[in-house]
């Protein structure tokens, strides 16, 4: 892969109550990581305090799905912003290798792109997670919180013991953003000039018409409707969603598609990986 290709890396799906959330996606049949809760500055330059929201997160082979959703309704969170928008998926965050030559490339076409932003998290009390973001800017942006993000300590986030599940999940397979039917094609064009996936990932975002669709919708379009996930074991995953009580239908292909009610405002398709 080069320097400016990229990949899938997450979809962040914001819960009003992170515990209910995490009892959501483990009931979808996903091992979750441990509570890891955020901080930062509440304004530019001020001190780095504890922020009333927190984290769970599924590790995939290729990819992951993080819950984020408030502890502390009374404290600052950046959570707080995108469920006043609406409860589901928002964040779309994708790999890149290198986040200077992606930032570089994203200029040269004209697309409205951060600077890197040298972040972490801590994750233990011997280990901090570093990563680099790049956060995209303007209107032709607004469907979802786009991130660019460099991983500067991988094998501390992707541990061999955190990427069996019971669904027996692998892969975080596309994201599905719905727009209104006369954006569609312009929105594709766009995300084809400023996203340049790796070739086997040329399906990683998926754009489709709102029409029809707003009953389904977790807010108005645009929005994130959800994700597809693939699975090792289709029957394995679908034998864990019915044991857990998990509503759920089959589709002629083999996919099984579980409604936003049942996985905290997203549609998720899990598919044979």
């Amino acid at each position: 892969m080069s320097g400016s290709n990229l990949t899938l890396d997450h979809v962040g799906v914001a819960v009003p109550d992170l515990e209910i959330g995490r009892q959501t996606y483990a009931a979808l049949g996903f091992q979750l990581t441990p509570r890891s809760m955020h901080s930062g500055s509440v304004e530019p330059g001020g001190p780095v305090v504890p922020w009333g929201s927190g984290n769970h997160c599924a590790m995939l082979e290729r990819g992951y799905v993080e819950v984020l959703g408030l502890v502390d309704a009374e404290l600052h969170s950046s959570v707080k912003h995108l469920l006043q928008r609406y409860h589901g998926a928002h964040i779309v965050a994708l790999r890149t290798p290198d986040a200077e030559v992606a930032h570089a490339r994203f200029l040269a076409t004209g697309i409205p792109a951060r600077a890197p932003s040298t972040l972490q998290r801590r994750l233990d009390d011997e280990n901090v997670l570093r990563f680099r973001n790049i956060y995209f800017d303007g209107p032709d942006f607004s469907q979802a919180r786009f991130i660019a993000i460099e991983h500067q300590t991988p094998d501390l986030l992707w541990q061999p013991n955190l990427l069996e599940h019971p669904n027996t999940a692998t892969s975080l397979r596309s994201v599905t953003i719905a727009v209104a039917p006369d954006d569609v094609e312009q929105t594709r064009a766009l995300y084809s000039r400023a996203f340049p996936f790796a070739p086997q990932q040329n399906q990683a975002i998926q754009v489709e018409s709102s029409a029809g669709l707003e009953a389904s919708l977790p807010g108005p379009a645009p929005c994130v409707t959800g994700f597809e996930i693939g699975v090792r074991n289709i029957e394995t995953c679908q034998a864990v969603l019915a044991a857990n009580g998990v509503p759920h239908t089959r589709a002629a292909d083999g996919s099984i598609h579980v409604p936003p009610s049942a996985a905290a405002g997203a549609h998720i398709m899990f598919t044979q990986d």
